[in-house]
């Protein structure tokens, strides 16, 4: 699929957004990380107001970082909020996803539970049904609440 598509792209004038995106999206499904890098760069240069190759190239990156150590995706996917926060509803799942992300991150890199808090209500507010990000949301705000009354006098 991927010499097909790199072909068809070759044979245009000028190489459209989606053949980057497709092409990346292969090199991806075939965990050709470096390629499919390659291709959702090329795709946030032609598209930088989209949020999907942001979406994109967080995924590679978040492969690449899977402890997070590095928080290679964590620009992708703040860049992801700032171009989807405006239209949440056409934006839904991407924000779902960078929430997540950067929920994960702000709790097990940046041990900010207060950052964490608020985009697991990000993710509530866009998807009341998401069972995990209640249950999540419930386990930091007892735990400040025990780390509040560990303080008191």
């Amino acid at each position: 699929a991927i010499k097909t598509l790199t072909k068809l792209m070759s044979k245009r004038s000028q190489p459209m957004s989606i053949d980057h995106y497709t092409i990346g999206k292969a090199y991806l499904a075939n965990n050709q990380l470096v390629e499919a890098d390659t291709m959702f760069s090329r795709l946030i240069k032609l598209q930088p107001a989209m949020p999907i190759g942001y979406v994109m190239e967080a995924k590679v990156k978040a492969i690449q970082d899977p402890e997070q150590k590095a928080g290679l995706a964590k620009p992708y996917f703040e860049k992801v909020i700032e171009l989807g926060e405006p239209k949440p509803d056409r934006n839904k799942a991407d924000l779902l996803q960078a929430y997540s992300y950067l929920a994960s991150y702000s709790y097990n890199i940046e041990h900010d539970i207060a950052k964490t808090k608020s985009f697991y209500e990000k993710i509530i507010a866009l998807n009341p049904a998401d069972k995990d990000a209640a249950t999540n949301l419930e386990i930091l705000k007892k735990m400040e609440q025990k780390k509040a009354a560990t303080k008191q006098p």
